[in-house]
């Protein structure tokens, strides 16, 4: 790719795009392949985003793809409600049917003095051992396990998964969420014989949560409830960071989502509209203002040049990785797959490298091994040999 000359759907790109409720990650990534060019090649999302949930999908193009594995290094950041005392078997209300924990009242002050502290859900942090939830992207036998679990009733435990947790946070906001407050709390344990009959009666929890690729926030909040002696199930979850990609609202951006205003969290105030019609969600935001802060809402109507805007060079969006420029010959060599000499390219450390040429072209990325002296190609976007090595 030619930074000086700009860039090119041909280019492996990385656009990061907000999804909306209520539409499933793979019909999000069909709804905009619509819109790009014949020049991009392979479209594909990076990491699901449940269909009831909102927020940051990245979507990669002509090669991106293959960066799959580096992208998993990225925490992600969500903001999440759940109600206690409530299980369904996809851990959020998507999918019913509902099991209320009618003993959950002899506990309820103990859970809501525990969560007044917010000490309880540190316990939490740090690595922390998950089974993937039974509606899930996550595979067997080739299958993703929501489909074994949707179209044949066939619910697969996989093994426990190391994850990590870097920060669980209580929130508080009583307005938006009346049934997280004290109040509600106390109104709900006094009256739970008239209430419990309804899970929409049971109260909330709201928490902020940033953790390692692969985690399932609808697993951790049923986890968490678990510990507090009842259950647990996740009303509304969005997702509002990926790496350096967040999901920043400009003050006078609309867009679909929940009626949930979650800006406060973010930091800007946001005027958000209920979710439209799926067939309109691409087309509802304005030219003017087709971008929350670095987050792309691509409006369908905009021209290929202005979605090119949105996308980024895969050496942008991995910044910390260093950048080796090759000449014209070792660019001819690093495309068709043969090693590179490291010496004469001043101090370089074993580790990853961009690799670009003379005009700066991304070509691809490489690992420098010290102990041979050599700068072996991994994953080549440019060339005859487009392709990931090993």
């Amino acid at each position: 790719m030619n930074l000086k000359q700009g860039k090119n759907f041909s280019d492996p790109l990385i656009f990061p795009l907000y999804k909306p409720p209520g539409i499933g990650s793979t019909q999000f990534l069909s709804k905009f392949k619509r819109f790009l060019p014949k020049e991009a090649k392979k479209p594909g999302h990076f990491g699901t985003l449940d269909p009831f949930a909102s927020g940051v999908l990245l979507v990669g193009t002509s090669g991106a793809m293959r960066l799959m594995n580096q992208m998993h290094s990225f925490s992600k950041t969500y903001f999440a409600v759940g109600k206690i005392g409530v299980s369904t078997p996809s851990g959020d209300i998507s999918d019913g049917p509902f099991e209320l924990d009618s003993s959950c009242r002899e506990i309820l002050p103990k859970v809501f003095k525990d969560l007044l502290h917010k000490d309880i859900i540190k316990t939490f942090e740090g690595q922390y051992m998950q089974t993937p939830p039974s509606f899930s992207a996550s595979k067997y036998q080739g299958k993703a396990l929501y489909e074994w679990a949707r179209e044949k009733k066939v619910y697969i435990e996989k093994p426990p998964v190391e994850r990590f947790i870097h920060d669980l946070e209580i929130k508080e906001n009583s307005e938006i969420f009346p049934k997280s407050s004290v109040k509600y709390w106390q109104y709900f344990y006094e009256n739970f014989d008239s209430l419990c009959s309804d899970w929409q009666n049971y109260p909330e929890v709201i928490f902020s949560a940033q953790v390692s690729g692969g985690t399932y926030i609808r697993k951790l909040f049923e986890d968490f409830s678990r510990s507090l002696g009842t259950t647990g199930v996740l009303t509304h979850l969005l997702r509002s960071k990926v790496g350096e990609f967040s999901l920043y609202c400009s003050p006078h951006l609309t867009f679909p989502t929940h009626e949930v205003d979650f800006s406060q969290y973010i930091g800007q105030s946001v005027n958000f509209n209920q979710l439209a019609t799926v067939d309109s969600v691409l087309s509802l935001i304005s030219t003017e203002s087709a971008t929350i802060g670095n987050l792309a809402v691509f409006d369908g109507r905009d021209s290929f040049e202005k979605l090119l805007t949105y996308g980024v060079c895969p050496s942008q969006f991995f910044n910390k990785i260093p950048v080796l420029q090759v000449s014209s010959s070792d660019a001819i060599r690093f495309c068709h797959g043969r090693p590179l000499q490291k010496s004469g390219r001043g101090a370089m450390r074993s580790g990853s490298v961009w690799v670009k040429d003379e005009a700066e072209n991304l070509l691809g990325l490489a690992e420098v091994n010290i102990d041979s002296g050599e700068v072996l190609a991994q994953i080549i976007f440019s060339g005859p040999q487009k392709r990931v090595i090993g």
